[in-house]
């Protein structure tokens, strides 16, 4: 099995889903080298996750029953975390190049 949010240094986990899930910036440090290293798809997956916001408030200037708009962000929920965890199993996080001033 394919070791999930992988580091580009050492190959080890470089953070638990539990902190990635509330994770923001786009790098981090490996907990196990200790490594300085960047999220590949970061930019990628925030639009990704605007386009679902823009999805769920345009749904509500639409819809009118309450039903249809939980039922759109229900939906739209199960997909981000369905997306959020594809991304911590499948997009490996780069070693951060120091740079040279």
């Amino acid at each position: 099995m394919r070791t999930p949010a992988p580091c580009g240094n050492c190959g080890s986990t470089v953070m638990t889903y539990r902190r990635y899930f509330l994770y923001t910036k786009p790098t981090g440090t490996c907990e196990s080298c200790g490594r300085l290293v960047r999220h590949r798809g970061y930019w990628a997956l925030l639009a990704v996750a605007v386009v679902l916001l823009v999805i769920f408030f345009a749904s509500l200037a639409v819809l009118s029953s309450p039903m249809a708009q939980a039922g759109v962000g229900a939906l739209l929920a199960v997909v981000g975390l369905v997306l959020d965890r594809w991304s911590w199993m499948a997009v490996p996080w780069d070693p951060v190049v120091p740079s040279g001033d």
